[in-house]
């Protein structure tokens, strides 16, 4: 019976799973997540933004996917979200 109860929490973890991975990838807003300065996901919305290919953006250096304009103000919530170890929060920008 253990094996059952195991097999069957096993599935309900994967369906949550699956839940918030569509819940991220179609939202509205733009995700991406990084490491090392690497672009490592990011949702359709954050594609359709930037106007490119997941498949471009994903691995490029984050701040490359910005307007040189917008950089140091990127720069500077990636260091202080690292340091103070809090999310990055929302930037707003036009991007022609």
């Amino acid at each position: 019976m253990e094996k059952n109860a195991s097999n069957k929490e096993y599935q309900e973890l994967m369906e949550r799973e699956n839940m918030y991975r569509q819940i991220i990838e179609y939202s509205l807003e733009t995700i991406v997540i990084h490491a090392d300065h690497k672009i490592l996901y990011i949702n359709q919305s954050g594609a359709n933004f930037l106007r490119a290919a997941k498949e471009d953006i994903i691995g490029a250096r984050v701040l490359d996917v910005f307007q040189e304009k917008d950089r140091p103000a990127i720069k500077e919530r990636i260091q202080k979200a690292m340091t103070e170890n809090i999310p990055g929060g929302t930037y707003r920008t036009c991007h022609n």
